[in-house]
């Protein structure tokens, strides 16, 4: 199963979710059920612009199960999902 989820952080917590670019990977590499991931970071303009948008973040993932990604929904701590 892949997933791509959304993040949107206030801006009290942009530096945060900036450094979780670098440090989640330990994280990340070991959660059961995770395949493979990809962190990546979304532009200005509505995702197009030249500049950077600080305080949305994308997470694509591929699991090996649906129970595997509820899981770690429920464990997770990349703060506020996007709906």
């Amino acid at each position: 199963m892949t997933t791509l989820t959304l993040y949107r952080y206030p801006k009290s917590q942009i530096f945060w979710a900036f450094t979780q670019m670098q440090l989640a990977h330990n994280k990340l590499a070991k959660t059961p059920g995770l395949k493979f991931y990809k962190l990546m970071g979304s532009g200005s303009a509505g995702g197009v612009g030249l500049w950077p948008n600080w305080r949305v973040y994308a997470f694509l993932g591929i699991w090996d199960s649906i129970a595997d990604f509820k899981n770690f929904q429920l464990e997770q701590s990349f703060a506020k999902e996007i709906s």
